[in-house]
């Protein structure tokens, strides 16, 4: 009397295989990657000091629209930061912002179309959608240039 059909022994066969792969692969995994988690604070910070350093540069941000800055640590990592005039931005540009969906956008189109262009970043807050918080979070990317 046998304890297992062929069929089931097929299964079982693929299941040991396929538990014995996926340890392998995890492994490997494991060996080729450097500390994901301590990256991409690494990346954060670098950014947060790019940032700030542009963004108190005044003339700096008029001039630019898109810039591409290199990290003169690493000489391959490149950081690019799109600045988002609220303005003359139009819907795909607006929605490149953080938390702001194709609505928001053309909430701040409508906006600027029914009550002229904003004098200043914190007036965004009276278009609906767009909070404090919300805000704070693209301070950084916005800026004002009547054109």
């Amino acid at each position: 009397m046998a304890l297992f059909t062929s069929k089931e022994k097929s299964i079982i066969g693929f299941l040991g295989l396929s538990a014995v792969l996926g340890f392998t692969i995890s492994q490997v995994k494991q060996k080729t990657n450097s500390s994901p988690v301590l990256t991409y604070q690494i990346e954060k910070s670098d950014f947060k000091i790019l940032a700030d350093s542009i963004y108190s540069n005044e003339n700096t941000l008029e001039i630019m629209d898109k810039k591409t800055i290199s990290n003169s640590e690493e000489k391959d990592s490149k950081v690019e930061l799109e600045f988002v005039n609220i303005n003359t931005a139009n819907k795909d540009e607006l929605t490149a912002l953080t938390k702001i969906g194709p609505i928001t956008a053309e909430r701040i189109i409508h906006y600027r179309q029914d009550y002229g262009l904003f004098k200043s970043i914190d007036d965004l807050t009276k278009v609906k959608g767009i909070g404090p918080k919300t805000l704070e979070l693209n301070k950084k990317r916005i800026i004002l240039k009547a054109e």
